[in-house]
């Protein structure tokens, strides 16, 4: 004896929707990493030049850096031109899509055999 019986699908209004709804990415990568200045003796000096050079930029202060953050990348690279050529001591982040790779493969020996 064999039972046939069907059951509504309640998912098939999003099949219908799914072709008519455009989807952009957000990109992290449009918006420039912060350039961190580091907090010194002179570290106004500095902050102020890059505020007058680039007056659009946000800069906040954390864990001992000021965070300067640019609204391209056209800043982005003036605000690093200029603080080295101030001799500041500063560093950036890079993003995630251009940083290394790290993996660790468990298993294998650290003198593999020679033959």
């Amino acid at each position: 004896m064999e039972v046939n019986f069907s059951t509504p699908n309640q998912f098939n209004v999003l099949e219908d929707q799914a072709d008519s709804v455009t989807v952009t990415p957000t990109d992290s990568s449009t918006q420039p990493m912060p350039v961190m200045l580091r907090v010194s003796n002179d570290y106004n000096l500095h902050l102020q030049a890059v505020n007058s050079a680039f007056p659009n930029t946000t800069s906040t202060l954390a864990h001992g850096y000021i965070k300067n953050f640019p609204e391209d990348d056209k800043t982005h690279k003036g605000i690093i031109d200029l603080l080295r050529d101030r001799n500041a001591d500063f560093y950036v982040i890079l993003p995630s899509n251009e940083r290394p790779v790290k993996i660790v493969i468990k298993g294998i020996p650290p003198t593999p055999p020679l033959h």
